[in-house]
């Protein structure tokens, strides 16, 4: 009895241990099956009809002057891949540090840190919507003993930081009645959410680029006496060039946006306001590119000395693809070429996601 009784255990045990590895096999050929599927979507949705000349793309920086910063300025862009259904998701973080002072005119010294989330989805294969909300930092922040030694070292001017205390915040505007506009004041707050719109015209061949539009909608979210928005609504349009030469793809974008405010703290400024802008994306291995863009502004007020001139802001850095799916970005920042109304010196980083 007793060994037949263990008998008959054993060939339970064995049968229980048979039907948990079946369903080892079947959980395991689930996975693989699911795996496989997944790779064959990358690989179809890698087959866009722009990807002959569209690369990874510009980097995603905004417009860090300041003046430039709190108004609609169109996130550098390429014609889109995004395939029928698909989704991407943004995460871009921007930390900058703002010098530009001209004596009993106007003082900006401070630093800011800017992350923008955005979600955009494909209708289809030439239609895209989006939508962005950035928040703002604003402090005193850690780089002004590092830019101020860099200056030193390359025997370059530091346009009188010297003279002022290293990492603090202020506003200072004397505006032309007489009045003067001071904030002082370190936080955190949202900036204009933004609302976009893309139509890919043509893909493009071997000769021909790819050409795209868009426009953009801001929408108030903060007083500007705060200096996080506006209290206006700006439109922007955009035509999108992009075109691949070989290992290199060459994007330009070209902008006209129209201020929902003629005003910004009491500084009159001019409405219309036009955006160009370049790049060149090299891609130095599969899955890797570096990338230098300009972006030249128009002056956005219409009488405030430097600010009433062109800015500009140059950035060079590089994508990487961790997978078909998910895409890295870093970059510095510089304006090299007008440095009374711009950025003096950034780093940005972002990450891009595709599902």
């Amino acid at each position: 009895m007793l060994a037949g009784e263990i008998d008959r255990r054993e060939r339970i045990d064995l049968v229980r241990q048979g039907g948990g590895s079946r369903r080892g096999r079947f959980a395991l050929g689930c996975i693989l099956s699911l795996l496989l599927f997944s790779h064959k979507l990358v690989q179809a949705e890698s087959t866009h009809p722009c990807s002959e000349n569209v690369g990874f793309g510009p980097l995603g920086i905004r417009g860090q002057s300041y003046f430039q910063m709190l108004h609609l300025t169109p996130t550098p862009s390429a014609p889109s891949t995004l395939r029928k259904g698909e989704w991407e998701g943004q995460a871009l973080l921007t930390w900058v540090n703002g010098w530009a002072v001209s004596k009993d005119h106007y003082m900006i010294d401070t630093e800011t840190l800017q992350w923008t989330g955005k979600l955009s989805y494909a209708l289809n294969d030439r239609i895209q919507f989006g939508f962005e909300i950035p928040v703002l930092w604003r402090g005193g922040g850690y780089l002004d003993r590092s830019i101020e030694g860099f200056h030193h070292a390359f025997n370059l001017g530091n346009g009188r930081r010297d003279r002022f205390p290293r990492n603090r915040t202020r506003f200072e505007f004397h505006r032309k009645d007489g009045s003067t506009f001071v904030l002082e004041d370190s936080g955190i707050g949202l900036q204009d959410a933004v609302f976009s719109s893309q139509v890919s015209l043509t893909c493009g061949g071997a000769k021909v680029p790819a050409v795209g539009v868009s426009l953009s909608v801001s929408l108030p979210t903060d007083r500007e006496e705060k200096l996080y928005g506006t209290d206006g609504i700006d439109v922007s349009g955009t035509l999108l060039f992009a075109k691949r030469i070989s290992r290199v793809y060459i994007y330009l974008n070209f902008s006209y946006v129209r201020l929902g405010s003629g005003d910004f703290v009491g500084i009159p400024l001019h409405r219309d306001k036009w955006v160009g802008f370049a790049a060149v994306e090299y891609r130095l291995k599969e899955g890797t590119s570096l990338i230098l863009q300009n972006t030249l502004s128009s002056g956005v007020a219409e009488d405030f000395f430097e600010f009433s001139d062109y800015t500009d802001e140059m950035a060079f850095g590089f994508k990487t693809a961790f997978t078909n799916r998910l895409v890295w970005e870093m970059g510095v920042i510089e304006n090299l070429f007008n440095i009374r109304n711009g950025p003096d010196f950034g780093i940005h980083t972002g990450l891009s996601y595709r599902f």
